[in-house]
Order: structure tokens, then C-alpha cells, then sequence
């Protein structure tokens, strides 16, 4: 039981790890901009149920990203996770970092109404992997990223491949195909809306997990923005619930 309830944390920790346009988990194409640093500072307060256990997670991300030039960004992210898991016998409590993240991220295409980019990434094993706070070993992804601009519209599509190596008997091999919409109201205000499926990291576990995700962001001027989202994650035997809050800052 033990083990299984260290895979669940990273398996919480994994729905997190891609990097994107608050509160979305699919991202956009577009860069930052050379010499430009963005900052993203989120909250997830998550809860997982399954037919024999019950786990809370409230989840801290930090998302630093750096404009090599005007068509690359390097992406670095880190994650801090504090909760429990519940079972009929027994509660085990967690806390600790997380693996922490690298991402290349550089435009291919920019056309008036088509954007496509594609991110490398290398996941660095320094969570501590006994605990359920990472996977111990690195591991490295592939996402190609698209966006297509209308009036007042974006929509983005995501697919990747996660290669998931791993000390603690996870699948190794892992994708993501998700789609989002960007709708601009009243100039500041934006409502978002995501949906997607993500390979199981879980061996035992057959079926991919849907999710669905509804949000919104508002710009506090050019520089800053407020974000809130609500995301569902479900299959045959598991459901997630995740409340999303996050603050993006760019100098």
C-alpha cells in the first residue's frame, strides 16, 4: 500500500508539470521576447479519489521563463507539494519538493494567424523519489505547440511525448494531446476553456485520464496578470477535483 500511495503523489504532481498560459494546461506558441523574464507563481489545491484511497494536495509552482531571443525561451520550473493520502487503515502525510524542469521553447512558424513552436524538455531528478517527490532518474519530453489567432479568439493545440524513466515502477512511456480557447472580453478579461487526455502513469492502470479545465485571466495592464481555473481529471476509477490560482508578472 505504501508504494502505491507513492506513485498517487507523483502521479498529482505529473498532471501539474506542463507548463503553459495560466490557468491553461495547454500552452500557447507564442515567446516572450529577447531579454524579457516572465514569472508565474501558482496554487493548486487538488483532491484525488480512487476505490480505496482518498489524497489532498495543495501544490505551490513557480515558472521562470527567460527570452534567450526573440524565437527561443528557456523555461524553468519547480514545484512544492504539501498533503495526504487517506486509505481505510491508515493516512500518510507528505510534503517536499518536486523534480525540477528544464524547456527549450523555440518558434518555428509566425504567420498572421498561425503560430507553431516546439519545447524540449529535461526533467532533473532532485525530489526525493523514496518519499513520492519526483521520479530519481532524468527523464526528457517533446511538445509541439500551435496557435491559431482570430478576432478576439485564440485556440491552441498541444501534442507531446514524455519519456518517464523512473525508480518507482511508473510507465515509462507517456503523451498529452490537449486543445484550448482564449476568448477576449472587454479588453482585460479572458475566459479560457481546455480539454485533453494524459497517457496513466500508473502500470497497472489501462485506461487515459480526461481532463476539462474552465478559467479565466485579466491583465492588471501590460506586465501582470490575475488568473483562476477549475480542472476535472477522470477515468473508469479515478476522479480529481483542482482549484487553480495563479499570479503572472513580466519585466
Amino acid at each position: 500500500m505504501k508504494s502505491c500511495y507513492l506513485v498517487l503523489i507523483f502521479l498529482l504532481i505529473l498532471s501539474n508539470k506542463v507548463t503553459a498560459q495560466l490557468p491553461l494546461e495547454s500552452d500557447n506558441a507564442f515567446t516572450v521576447g529577447k531579454d524579457m523574464f516572465q514569472l508565474e507563481l501558482c496554487n493548486s489545491i487538488c483532491k484525488e479519489q480512487c476505490p480505496d484511497q482518498t489524497s489532498r494536495l495543495n501544490l505551490s509552482s513557480a515558472v521562470f521563463t527567460y527570452g534567450l531571443s526573440q524565437k527561443n525561451d528557456l523555461v524553468i520550473s519547480m514545484d512544492y507539494g504539501i498533503g495526504h493520502t487517506v486509505t481505510q487503515c491508515e493516512s500518510y502525510p507528505f510534503k517536499g519538493f518536486y523534480d525540477i524542469k528544464l524547456e527549450l521553447k523555440r518558434l518555428l512558424i509566425e504567420k498572421e494567424y498561425f503560430h507553431s513552436s516546439i519545447k524540449t524538455g529535461l526533467s532533473i531528478p532532485t525530489g526525493q523519489h523514496e518519499r513520492g517527490f519526483g521520479s530519481g532518474k532524468v527523464g526528457y519530453s517533446l511538445y509541439s505547440v500551435s496557435t491559431l489567432t482570430f478576432n478576439h479568439v485564440d485556440i491552441n493545440i498541444n501534442g507531446g511525448y514524455i519519456r518517464n524513466e523512473n525508480l518507482i515502477c511508473a510507465c515509462k512511456n507517456l503523451f498529452h494531446f490537449s486543445s484550448s480557447i482564449d476568448l477576449t472580453f472587454y479588453g482585460n478579461f479572458h475566459f479560457v476553456a481546455n480539454i485533453g487526455i494524459n497517457k496513466s502513469i500508473d502500470i497497472g492502470h489501462n485506461e487515459n485520464c480526461l481532463f476539462n479545465l474552465v478559467g479565466f485571466y485579466y491583465l492588471l495592464g501590460e506586465s501582470n496578470e490575475l488568473s483562476f481555473g477549475y480542472k476535472n481529471e477522470s477515468s473508469s476509477d479515478l476522479m480529481s477535483h483542482s482549484l487553480i490560482t495563479g499570479f503572472t508578472h513580466r519585466f
